[in-house]
């Protein structure tokens, strides 16, 4: 039975959950459909839900986020952009098997830094930088 109030263990569950849909819309988009420059518009969307889902809750009241116990607002944006950077990170692996699967002989960095280059960093320097940013 789930508690009436907001709980916080939705918030990260719920973090990880849209991390993991970002790096299948990676993966998709990066992959299969070509994309290239769009996975920095992705990655950012990846951080502003990942940073969504787990920054807010509500207090008893139904007000402001409550401090959780030991969980100080560094360390929850910490999380956040942790989990981001996470999602993005498996979507460059997801983008990698795709190429595997298509025939591609490369390892993991040199496969990624050969066809996305600068724009592998730049997503995980976005999302995660996003997911802190708006975490509360």
């Amino acid at each position: 039975m789930l508690p009436d109030g907001p709980s916080r263990d939705r918030g990260p569950l719920g973090a990880v959950v849209a991390a993991l849909g970002g790096a299948i819309a990676i993966t998709i988009a990066g992959g299969l459909l070509a994309v290239t420059a769009g996975l920095l518009v992705i990655a950012a969307v990846l951080g502003w839900v990942v940073a969504a889902v787990f920054g807010p809750g509500s207090g008893p009241s139904g007000g402001p986020p409550a401090e959780e116990p030991g969980i100080g607002r560094g360390q929850r944006r910490f999380v956040a952009g942790t989990i981001a950077v996470a999602g993005v990170a498996l979507g460059q692996l997801g983008l990698w098997l795709v190429a595997r699967q298509e025939g591609g002989t490369l390892d993991l960095i040199a496969y990624l830094g050969e066809v996305f280059g600068w724009l592998v960093p730049a997503q995980l320097a976005i999302a995660g930088a996003l997911a802190w940013w708006r975490t509360s």
